[in-house]
Formats: C-alpha cells, structure tokens, sequence
C-alpha cells in the first residue's frame, strides 16, 4: 500500500510587505526597501507554495487509492473466509465419514462395494457383522443374514420388515453331541422380538408325515404327526447333523396367517434316516416381524442363514 509524501518544507519565510500607511516624512526610502525585500521573496514563497499542494493532490490520490484497496482486501477476505467455511465443512465431513468407517472396521465390518441401484445393503453375518448389497427384484434366493450359533438355547432374527421382501427362507445346518433329542420350534413376534408368542393351546397348529429308516427294521416307516400348540420345524437328535428348511410366508400381512411350510432330516451315528415334510401356521391376522427358534431343551450350535425369496 503507497505512504502518503510529507508536505515540502517552506525555505523561506513568507514576505511580510509593509504597510502604506506606516510611512512617514523621511522614511519613504525603508518603505521602498521593504516592498523590494518582499518582492524578492515571493518567487520562492510561491514555490513552496505550488509543492505543498502538489504533495497534498498527491495524497489525496494514494488516500483514495489506498481506500479501494482496503476495500477489494475486504472483499478477498470475506471470499477467503467463505472458502475457509467450505474446507472446514468439507473436512467435517470427511472427518465424519472417517470416523464410521474407522468404527465399521473396528467391529469387523469391511466397507461393502457399490451396488447397483436395485440393489439392497444388508447385514449378512451377525457374528462378523460383514454388510454387503444384495440384488433385490431378481428371482430366487437373496442371502440376508447367517447367524452362527454356539450353545445358544434361541436364535432370533428381527427387523423382517426392512429387507424388503414378503416371504422368507431359513436354511439350518446344525450338529449335536448333546446326550438328548430335542424340537427346535418357531414362533413368531410382532413387535420386533421384544415379546414372542410362547407355544400353547392355539397358538400355532401344525402338521406334517415322516419317514424313517433304521438298520434294525430294513424299512422305511410312514407317520403322520399333528400339533396345535407348536411348529416343531426341526428334530435336533443327539450325536447327528441335522439340517432343514423354512419357508415363512405372509408374515408380514396384517390381514392373513403367518405360514411355516418346513423340511427337515437327520442321519445318526447309529444308521438312522429320518425325512419330514410339514406346514404350519399363526392363526392370526397380525403382521410378524420377528421370528425365534427356540429349544426343548439343550442348545443350538450350527450355522442358520436367512434368505429373501424373490418372485420378481
């Protein structure tokens, strides 16, 4: 920014000339010297006279100068502090981002990849907690979520109705060196497994045939089984590895019967076969968002995976 020139100094005094009136007889020679003394001085008065105002016209003009430039400093310094504001949110939300993926990895769950716009971010392995986008409105089997259980005496599964599927598959694939058979049961909940619905009287129905085979009879056996308390979905026999299927339909229909249609079979140690095909239901008009499956008694360790059924 330009320093504003010192005014130039004066050189001389400024010309005092005498007054007329001061003349008297005999001094009429001093009057003639002092006009001519005066005379003489005002070149150089004038001089200093002219750089004075031209140092005053030039400040004037760096003042002026000097207050647009002040004035465009304001302006890039509030551009600048906008800017400023800009980064800083940027950075807050970078930060922000930074921090949930930190957390994400921190409790095992990898950022997943883009997916495509149909498709659906889901939680597919509650023990890693590893999320992934699944394709939604493509027929079949879409992989939600596999649970791996260990000594757990229940397994549930909530939030059935942000998926964004009608109807569901469990897949169970469990084993067993409990000393005691056991049911494994469904029930249902409607409000997001805060509270089941326990078996009893009415309270679910099922029915389903079986067919067994055991080495000692060389023969397939056909009975045929009804409950009106349970759904009893799978057997978990003692020493075996037992796997089924759960197909759960309407569950989330507040005007129809949740539907269980179920298919399970075993093979033990000692040569046993056991294939069972059955349907159950809640014979109510309620919408289901959580389903448990629970022991008789003992406990589940297995892998059990929910699927979305895609009819699209």
């Amino acid at each position: 920014m330009p320093t504003p020139a010192l005014p130039a100094e004066q050189t001389t005094d400024e010309p005092q000339y005498p007054s007329r009136a001061s003349v008297t007889p005999g001094t009429e020679q001093q009057y003639i010297n002092e006009t001519a003394t005066a005379d003489s001085k005002l070149p150089t008065w004038n001089a200093s006279l002219n750089a004075v105002s031209t140092n005053v016209s030039a400040n004037a003009g760096i003042a002026e100068s000097n207050a647009t430039e002040s004035e465009q400093s304001a302006t890039n310094a509030a551009a600048s502090e906008a800017e400023a504001l800009d980064r800083r949110n940027e950075a807050e939300v970078f930060k922000n981002s930074a921090e949930a993926a930190a957390a994400a990895a921190q409790a095992g769950a990898g950022l997943p990849a883009v997916g495509n716009d149909d498709d659906v971010l889901t939680l597919i392995d509650s023990t890693t907690n590893t999320v992934a986008f699944r394709p939604r409105g493509k027929s079949g089997l879409v992989p939600l979520l596999t649970v791996t259980a260990s000594g757990d005496s229940v397994v549930d599964f909530t939030d059935l109705d942000t998926y964004g599927y009608e109807n569901f598959e469990l897949a169970i694939s469990t084993t067993s060196s409990d000393a005691v058979d056991r049911a494994l049961y469904l029930q249902t909940s409607t409000d997001n497994g805060v509270s089941f619905t326990p078996n009893g009287t009415n309270n679910y129905y099922a029915t389903d045939v079986r067919s067994e085979y055991t080495p000692s009879s060389s023969a397939t056996n056909l009975r045929q089984l009804s409950s009106n308390t349970s759904i009893a979905v799978l057997n978990i026999i003692s020493t075996s590895e037992t796997t089924g299927l759960i197909q759960i339909s309407s569950a989330l229909n507040a005007s129809s019967f949740t539907n269980i249609r179920y298919r399970r079979g075993y093979y033990s140690q000692l040569g046993e076969m056991q294939n069972i095909t059955g349907y159950g239901l809640r014979p109510s008009n309620e919408i289901n968002n959580a389903i448990r499956l629970v022991t008789s008694a003992g406990t589940i360790t297995g892998k059990i995976t929910l699927y979305g059924v895609s009819n699209a």
